[in-house]
């Protein structure tokens, strides 16, 4: 069986698939991480491979392997095979999370061009054209980091958890807040679907993260991802590598 493990900003999810059949899924703690994996291996003897987007940076190959004796592939775009074309400048730095989700994206719509959005703790945008040449994106903070943003950086605005904003209006301090992070969020989207579809005409937006929901009603004819989009993705730049 293959062990799927998605280590982002916030959370950190694994996946057990025999196949494309998921057996489980579930969170890791970050403090209790390695008595969790080591008894996730025991309930599942029979993982036998590993793959990992990990944008914390915080797995070691070496360390893993030499402890579970089981191969680990970190989607490190210098030492893997990319199922597509990139002109990512700075490849290195380019986020595995990203890697994984264009991956997921090229193998439920080959042959399309889209704007991936990624709305997690940054918001992510990459696009890919018709020939699975990936020409980059832009990333931005999330609404999160806005809202942790306006507290940290200023004398005496509040810290705010999201709560559904219907008016771009604020008639009170904590309204404003809302308002500027929620439109100014929505409109930044939808101004980067439109300069996409210039390029584009036929552009697919696809919307995946823990966030996207937060815009279900907002953006028109968007694609809302599957909850186990990246981990789906992970599978196919396995597979990938593997046939290679």
């Amino acid at each position: 069986m293959l062990l799927l493990l998605d280590f982002g900003n916030t959370a950190l999810k694994y996946f057990v698939v025999n196949q494309q059949t998921y057996i489980a899924e579930g969170r890791l703690d970050a403090v209790a991480f390695w008595t969790e994996i080591d008894q996730l291996f025991v309930h599942h003897p029979t993982i036998t491979q590993a793959v990992a987007a990990d944008v914390r940076g915080v797995l070691d190959r070496h360390q893993w392997e030499q402890r579970l004796n089981c191969p680990l592939m970190l989607l490190d775009p210098l030492r893997i095979n990319l199922p597509f074309q990139t002109k990512y400048k700075t490849l290195g730095s380019l986020g595995q999370d990203r890697i994984a989700l264009l991956a997921a994206a090229m193998q439920q719509w080959p042959g399309k061009a889209f704007l991936l959005i990624d709305l997690g703790t940054c918001i992510t945008y990459d696009f890919m054209d018709t020939q699975a040449i990936h020409h980059g994106g832009t990333i931005s903070p999330g609404f999160g980091m806005r809202y942790k943003a306006l507290h940290q950086q200023t004398g005496k605005l509040p810290l705010l958890e999201y709560e559904p904003q219907s008016a771009s209006l604020g008639t009170s301090t904590p309204t404003a807040i809302h308002a500027g992070i929620q439109t100014g969020i929505l409109a930044e989207v939808k101004a980067q679907i439109r300069f996409y579809q210039k390029i584009a005409p036929t552009l697919t937006v696809i919307l995946s993260g823990g966030d996207a929901q937060k815009l279900s009603k907002k953006i028109k004819k968007a694609i809302f991802a599957q909850p186990n989009f990246l981990a789906q993705g992970l599978q196919a730049i396995w597979t990938h590598n593997k046939v290679l």
